[in-house]
């Protein structure tokens, strides 16, 4: 539908220069297209973009023209969130062809929602063996550029002035412990994967980003091992299916930036086939 409200506006626009299509519309439709979730929602963003706002060779090959104004950073992390939620399986390498090609067009390297839209593409897919591995590896990768040292992000802002400051957030360690309960099979050291679980751990901890969501995760599926014992004990205390507590009762400092925890979309606990087929039983 609202593709459709795109063309009508298209044809409006040869009458009336007023109403031509402009940055924020395309924003608006990607998305819609990504809160819709819907499997050809991939494809239809790229074939948005393609046709109204990548370049295209002008008819004398040299220059590049573009239909409705240039892209923006905030076009491809709109097309990114698409692919993050349509329902794919290699939803990750869906996104660094998508990052590819945003570095390729704007000649940079993206911004903190960038890299957490790609951590959560990671997060949220599946598949088996060369997927895992590379589900893994962009999700580590992302997961790093996020919650690289201070330092490192000072540096990075010096070589380049207009270099956005990369800032983690709850839902950084949230999607990063998925990727670890999903994929961290494919780390053939058990010893690697349980250190990489108990870093994400801490580094929630000391940026201050635990949320109760997050929290909730660390309960249900890190090894007890990796929890600091403020948690641990929580754990050990609690009979079996009883409500977990909140974060107001563990240090405010672990909690002193976290994300505030947002009502999840309907349906957001269906299986994925009651989700977009219908409830059949």
């Amino acid at each position: 539908q609202a593709l459709g409200i795109l063309q009508e506006v298209k044809i409006y626009s040869q009458q009336y220069e007023e109403v031509t299509p402009n940055a924020y519309t395309f924003t608006a439709l990607l998305s819609t297209i990504a809160q819709a979730r819907l499997r050809e929602g991939p494809e239809l963003a790229q074939k948005l973009m393609e046709q109204n706002l990548l370049p295209r060779e002008a008819d004398d090959g040299n220059n590049a023209e573009y239909v409705y104004g240039y892209p923006t950073l905030i076009h491809f992390n709109a097309w990114l969130d698409v692919v993050a939620k349509a329902p794919l399986g290699p939803k990750a390498l869906e996104a660094w062809r998508i990052y590819n090609r945003l570095v390729a067009t704007l000649g940079v390297e993206g911004d903190s929602v960038t890299w957490n839209t790609i951590l959560s593409a990671a997060a949220n897919g599946f598949g088996h063996g060369p997927i895992k591995e590379k589900s893994l590896q962009i999700g580590r990768l992302a997961y790093t550029k996020l919650t690289g040292t201070t330092d490192d992000h000072e540096s990075r802002a010096e070589e380049d002035e207009e270099a956005p400051i990369l800032q983690p957030s709850s839902l950084t360690y949230l999607n990063m412990m998925k990727v670890l309960r999903k994929f961290g099979v494919m780390i053939p050291d058990e010893r690697q994967c349980h250190l990489e679980w108990k870093s994400v751990v801490q580094n929630c901890l000391e940026r201050g980003c635990l949320n109760n969501i997050c929290f909730q995760y660390m309960q249900e599926h890190a090894p007890a091992s990796c929890l600091p014992s403020e948690m641990t004990t929580t754990r050990s205390s609690n009979p079996p299916n009883s409500k977990l507590r909140s974060v107001r009762d563990l240090p405010a400092a672990w909690s002193r930036h976290a994300t505030p925890e947002r009502k999840p979309p309907f349906g957001h606990n269906l299986p994925t086939e009651q989700l977009f087929r219908g409830n059949k039983k």
